[in-house]
């Protein structure tokens, strides 16, 4: 299972996951959480279980979101491909 977490860190947002051991960083926690989304549907379209975590500012876990409430990424962003070494 791949994990994928969005955690907030000082002077902004990490996201860390199973992929790639870099975390990645972000001033705001909206492209922190656009990113981990990517990295979901990387994970998903490579056949991985995946695991994602979302954690507000004070680091308490927020509520899992519903289907319908992760939006499509834009058909520019879409036609981007990602490669992870």
């Amino acid at each position: 299972m791949v994990k994928v977490s969005v955690v907030p860190v000082n002077g902004g947002w990490s996201v860390v996951n199973d992929l790639d051991p870099t975390p990645l960083m972000f001033l705001t926690g909206g492209r922190a959480e656009a990113q981990a989304l990517q990295i979901v549907r990387l994970a998903t379209r490579l056949g991985r279980p995946v695991q994602l975590e979302i954690f507000t500012r004070d680091g308490r876990l927020a509520p899992p979101r519903r289907p319908a409430q992760v939006l499509p990424l834009p058909a520019r962003a879409a036609s981007r491909s990602t490669e992870w070494a």
